[in-house]
């Protein structure tokens, strides 16, 4: 597994999500929900639009290109039941994010 810096606590809220790019060049995003913090795939299974502009109600993000929804806490799509976004575990310590990557490819750690 590899631990690495994604960003700042503070500087993710609400209406502020945070991208970070991932060893492989993709990226993932953070946003605030109801419920807390959430790093997924900046991709939307649906037609690969980025993520980091969806809007975020309640737990659940909309991406503002189709309109599809996700679950943020479980990654479940509820759009279409056979989709799901990558989730990444995160670790927070102090006002720092962390990223827990299965390896270097990005494949993100079991959960």
């Amino acid at each position: 597994m590899k631990r690495i810096f994604a960003c700042k606590a503070s500087k993710v809220r609400r209406h502020q999500p945070a991208c970070v790019t991932l060893p492989d060049g993709d990226s993932a995003v953070i946003f605030q929900a109801e419920s807390g913090l959430f790093a997924v795939q900046n991709r939307c299974p649906h037609v690969g639009s980025t993520l980091v502009d969806g809007l975020v109600r309640n737990d659940t993000l909309t991406c503002i290109w189709h309109g599809w929804q996700f679950d943020l806490p479980s990654g479940k799509c509820l759009s279409s039941e056979n989709s799901r976004l990558r989730k990444y575990p995160l670790e927070i310590e102090d006002d720092k994010i962390f990223l827990i990557l299965e390896n270097e490819n990005s494949m993100p750690a079991a959960e």
